[in-house]
């Protein structure tokens, strides 16, 4: 090694640049790929299999850290800097993966305008066991490079031709790197290079044919739309788009004015029936509270993340399946849609949004208005009036009580009141609550055989404290509003189910037979509770809520949730709720399907002739898909004016 450093003191500054160049390369990119497929031969083999993305990924790699290089005139700062971002980026989304079967997004960082909070959010993510083989790896990284470059470690790349040829270089790497998500898209580029297809709708596959560092890069252009523009995008094919949103908008008009009943909406976060997982054996029901109550599931979009996803489809009737693989719709929102809230507030309502978590994750203070919504108090606002009781690490869902009530009794008049909770929020770690915060029934047996770990235990226990805390707020909330003589409707839902365990969100469901895949129906099925006080059930309001599963046995999804809702408190419709429901109807909405259901019009076409012989399955679904594209990203043709 000190014949080399020797022979390396001889080198042109162009000589150290490029070893310097390759090593930080090949280095950091071995070292995220090992992350990545959690063994050196996965990193290995992965280098034999996608050669020109390894080639191609030591450019992206370097780019920064000869930036860093050139103008601080050392090397070791760039190397540093550079292998930190990328080691952090293919961590950040294998705990994300394994957590919540999604990945770590460029997004991501954009879902919340208070750093604090998301410093917070995701630091209870972090574990030393993050961190420690980064360490390491800097110390072996920085290590080599003394040893090789001696003096140039410390020196950085010398002359001024040096630092300039390096600070030319890394911005036109960090260029093509910015951009690689535009023009890897290009055949003739993917055909010269020899890269694999950039795909929008499976950032698995990117993942898996392109790295985790060209992947995570390639996605800040890639999803700057979400959606594929539809054919015949035209304002032709508006006012056809149009005239047919007219006939759905004449239907609901017909339907019967009802007494329009207060309308109470829990969105409890990772609310699930726990008790579906084999070998846990409760002393008392966790959703004894829930459970008379129960209306049937729905399909969530996400498993254990991506709240604002749930929110999307519920309050808007619109599609995450149309949209691009892992895409948050939500935060993109940027004109005023004719969502639930704003069509509530149409027909008289107050309408008011209550979140235990700050207002500006997932931009939830920008788009909440977007929406419909008059009020939105978020965390910032509930623990100036009082309300923030923690538990957890969170606000506690039983404080919640309070605002709704006091919200409540604040006017006689129909209101909307939309609640999202935030205790249950994951992780489920062992620290999560003193041992006195826990009650005893919230304690299973666990099976022999499902060969969990202490740290599984401890998760399932505070997993179920979480649900046996919501059924208080639950079951309190129901109290209540049997003592008012109007007429409320309450109904509460999880958002996704809850990522429990250790180290993976959702092993434990597979190796207990839950799930056979992670890809399994049975880990997006989450339950739906519907409530109508005696004042509503005497004024002829359903005291139940229909949730039918298909002729296939599949579950309908949160857009039609909505429309579901609104039908129960025989309130008029908005024209794409009626369109959701004659879909649903016929078995076109079944969640993941939407786009495989549309190539095939030739299925349930006998059922579509009978109720509108003018359209065809897939004419339908294209106008769902239309419609979806004009409101998020579009010309907003057939928006409300």
């Amino acid at each position: 090694m000190t014949m080399l450093r020797l022979a390396a003191s001889g080198f042109s500054p162009l000589v150290h640049i490029l070893f310097f160049f390759l090593f930080t390369g090949i280095f950091s990119i071995f070292s995220a790929q090992w992350v990545d497929t959690g063994s050196l031969q996965g990193a290995l083999r992965w280098v034999r299999h996608q050669f020109p993305s390894f080639l191609l990924s030591i450019p992206a790699t370097a780019a920064l850290p000869l930036l860093i290089a050139a103008l601080t005139n050392r090397i070791w700062p760039g190397f540093t800097v550079g292998y930190f971002l990328v080691y952090v980026v293919a961590k950040a989304d294998q705990v994300k993966y394994e957590t919540a079967l999604t990945h770590f997004l460029w997004s991501d960082l954009f879902k919340t305008s208070d750093p604090g909070k998301f410093r917070e959010l995701i630091g209870h993510y972090i574990r030393p066991a993050f961190f420690l083989p980064m360490l390491m790896g800097q110390l072996l990284g920085n290590g080599l490079l003394y040893s090789v470059s001696g003096n140039s470690f410390l020196d950085g790349p010398g002359s001024v031709s040096g630092r300039i040829l390096a600070t030319v270089a890394g911005a036109c790497f960090l260029v093509l790197y910015w951009l690689y998500g535009c023009w890897v898209q290009s055949p003739r580029v993917r055909q010269w290079l020899h890269l694999p297809v950039l795909s929008s709708q499976s950032y698995d596959q990117n993942v898996r044919l392109h790295g985790t560092w060209l992947a995570f890069g390639a996605h800040i252009q890639l999803v700057a739309i979400d959606q594929d523009e539809p054919e015949a995008y035209t304002p032709e094919k508006a006012k056809q788009i149009q005239s047919l949103l007219q006939t759905f908008a004449e239907k609901t008009a017909a339907a019967p004015v009802g007494i329009r009943p207060t309308i109470i909406v829990l969105a409890i976060e990772a609310l699930w029936d726990i008790t579906r997982i084999p070998g846990l054996v409760f002393p008392a029901d966790p959703l004894q509270a829930f459970r008379a109550d129960y209306a049937g599931d729905v399909t969530a979009s996400c498993f254990a993340g991506l709240t604002a996803n749930s929110e999307f489809e519920f309050l808007t009737g619109l599609s995450i399946s149309l949209l691009h693989d892992s895409a948050c719709p939500f935060i993109k929102i940027t004109r005023p849609l004719p969502a639930l809230p704003a069509h509530l507030g149409q027909l008289g309502y107050q309408t008011t949004a209550i979140h235990s978590y700050t207002r500006t994750f997932y931009d939830r203070d920008k788009v909440y208005p977007l929406l419909g919504f008059g009020r939105f108090n978020g965390l910032e606002e509930l623990t100036e009036q009082g309300f923030a009781r923690e538990k957890g690490w969170y606000m506690a869902d039983e404080a919640l009580l309070e605002p709704i009530l006091a919200q409540l009794h604040q006017t006689e008049n129909s209101q909307l009141i939309y609640t999202l909770t935030m205790q249950n929020h994951g992780p489920y770690a062992p620290d999560r609550y003193a041992e006195n915060e826990i009650d005893p029934e919230a304690k299973p047996q666990f099976s022999q055989n499902l060969g969990l770990t202490d740290g599984d235990r401890q998760a399932v226990i505070n997993y179920t404290q979480g649900v046996r805390d919501a059924g208080r707020l639950y079951e309190k909330l129901c109290q209540e509003i049997e003592q008012l003589d109007r007429p409320v409707l309450l109904c509460a839902f999880g958002d996704h189910l809850p990522g429990i365990g250790e180290h993976s969100g959702y092993r434990m469901m597979v190796d207990a037979g839950m799930a056979d895949t992670a890809q399994d129906p049975a880990l997006y099925h989450v339950p739906v509770f519907y409530h109508a006080n005696q004042a509503a059930q005497n004024a002829g309001l359903p005291g139940m809520l229909a949730l039918e599963r298909t002729g296939e046995g599949a579950c309908p999804g949160f857009n039609v949730l909505g429309a579901k809702l609104m039908k129960a408190a025989g309130l008029p419709l908005l024209p794409l709720q009626q369109l959701v429901l004659d879909l649903d109807q016929l078995d076109l909405l079944d969640h993941g399907q939407l786009k495989e259901q549309a190539d095939r019009p030739e299925q349930s076409e006998q059922a579509i002739t009978k109720k509108s012989p003018s359209l065809s399955s897939k004419d339908l679904l294209e106008v769902y898909e239309w419609i979806q594209y004009d409101w998020l990203w579009g010309q907003g043709f057939t928006l409300p004016h």
